[in-house]
C-alpha cells in the first residue's frame, strides 16, 4: 500500500497549519537522515516562469552527500554553470522547505515519498498578492547506490 504525507497551509488557521507542516518536515527529515542514504541519483525539476532550459529535467548524481554530477536527462549535457540553483541534494529540498515556513509562505504544499521520506513533490506560494513568485519543485526516480 502507497501513501503519501501531504502538508498544505492555508489561510484558515496558518499557525496551526505551519506546525502540522514542521511537524511532518521534522518526522520526514529524521527519517531520511536514519537511512543515512549518502549516494544515490535522482531527477530533479523546477516549474516556473522562468526560460525553458531552467525548467528541464536534470539527472542528479550525489556522492557523500555532494553533488557529483548534474545533466540535462534528455541531453545528458553538463548542467551550466547560470543553472546551478537545479544542482539540489534531496537535504537541500528539506532545507527549501524550512525556508518557506521560517518565511511564512501563503501556500506550502508537499509529497513525501513513502519509501524513502524525501520530498517527492514541494508546492510554494510565497506571497497570495503576488503572481510568479511560485515555487513548483519534483524529485522523481530516486535510486540509492549500493
Amino acid at each position: 500500500m502507497l501513501l503519501l504525507t501531504a502538508c498544505t497551509a492555508t489561510p484558515a488557521s496558518p499557525k496551526a497549519v505551519t506546525s502540522d507542516i514542521q511537524q511532518t518536515l521534522n518526522k520526514q527529515l529524521a527519517l531520511w537522515e536514519k537511512a543515512a542514504i549518502d549516494n544515490y541519483s535522482y531527477v530533479f525539476q523546477r516549474s516556473c516562469f522562468c526560460t525553458p532550459e531552467y525548467t528541464k529535467a536534470v539527472l542528479v548524481r550525489v556522492r557523500e552527500g555532494n553533488v557529483v554530477d548534474a545533466r540535462f536527462k534528455d541531453s545528458n549535457k553538463v548542467l551550466p554553470k547560470a543553472l546551478e540553483r537545479n544542482r539540489q541534494t534531496i537535504k537541500n529540498l528539506f532545507d527549501i522547505i524550512q525556508n518557506a515556513i521560517n518565511r511564512k509562505a501563503a501556500s506550502i504544499k508537499v509529497k513525501y515519498d513513502p519509501k524513502y521520506a524525501y520530498p517527492g513533490s514541494i508546492a510554494v506560494d510565497y506571497d497570495a498578492q503576488i503572481a510568479d513568485e511560485e515555487l513548483y519543485i519534483s524529485a522523481k526516480d530516486f535510486k540509492p547506490d549500493q
